[in-house]
């Protein structure tokens, strides 16, 4: 208790979960819904990311309701219902923390289609709902399940062992994680509003990643091609080919027919007079 943040611990006893009794889940649905408008649902095991997602933004939370042995109380890499039940569910009381839930889920849903934008999206996650920390007027408090359904890693997140660092999205997006170890970073919020505000932000910069990937994807396909830059006296040609030169691509510049019909990528260069240039271009074949 003295290590779980104090939302934790209140939503305990909001949804009246006690450590002689499972938790029935059509009662503890009747108070979430009634607290923040959620509900947990019942489900075999891993959900796929389609799922997974879609039931959040429904503001339905997947729960197994398998137990762990008692040899496995410190680390298991699938989640149980002591992980997702326990360790996730409380929380869910807490307006702004379902606020921030709902909203990355959303996302998941948008970029579902996108494997890199759903394993950026996938270190927010985890680095917040399954592993974050919260600064507190106590001192340093766990709030991420991942943490709080491990003796061991409650013991260990709080020490001075890991690295720690202030809640930054940027630096969360650059940090990889794996599942079958403690982990060596963990990033600290100073309240669950802090999470739902940084939404725009993650968005933001989720979707520059993407672009910034997609352009270097197309430029690596343009660098392996016989790019020609048609030459006509007119246009910005000078720009363009230094734009490519950037790039790592070496155009050619022609206005010979055969060379521009071989190329893999043509590029028709702005055109400032559109008839002088198409009078060059009839003059040459090209129109």
């Amino acid at each position: 208790p003295k290590s779980a943040t104090k939302e934790f611990l209140s939503g305990l006893d909001k949804i009246n979960f006690t450590a002689d009794a499972i938790p029935n889940f059509e009662e503890t649905n009747k108070i979430l819904k009634e607290l923040t408008g959620w509900e947990i649902y019942a489900v075999p095991g891993i959900v796929e990311d389609d799922l997974f997602f879609d039931l959040m933004a429904n503001k339905k939370f997947p729960a197994t309701t398998w137990v762990r042995k008692k040899s496995e109380l410190d680390y298991l890499e699938e989640p149980d219902m002591f992980h997702d039940v326990f360790a996730h569910i409380p929380l869910l009381t807490n307006q702004a923390f379902v606020d921030f839930l709902q909203a990355i889920s959303k996302f998941g849903q948008e970029w579902i289609d996108d494997e890199w934008a759903i394993h950026l999206l996938s270190r927010i996650y985890w680095f917040t709902i399954e592993f974050g920390l919260i600064r507190e007027e106590e001192g340093l408090r766990i709030y991420g399940a991942g943490i709080l359904s491990s003796s061991g890693e409650t013991e260990f997140s709080l020490s001075d062992r890991p690295n720690h660092f202030d809640y930054d999205v940027d630096k969360i997006l650059d940090t990889p994680y794996r599942k079958d170890i403690m982990q060596e970073n963990y990033f600290i919020i100073d309240s669950y509003e802090q999470l739902f505000e940084s939404l725009p932000e993650i968005k933001s910069k989720i979707e520059s990643r993407l672009k910034e990937r997609q352009a270097v994807s197309w430029s690596a396909c343009l660098v392996r091609m016989n790019v020609v830059i048609i030459s006509y006296n007119a246009g910005n040609v000078q720009s363009v080919t230094y734009a490519l030169n950037r790039l790592g691509i070496e155009p050619t510049l022609s206005n010979d027919p055969e060379v521009i019909q071989s190329a893999d990528k043509v590029i028709f260069p702005g055109v400032g007079e559109a008839s002088t240039a198409m009078k060059f271009l009839k003059s040459k074949g090209l129109d």
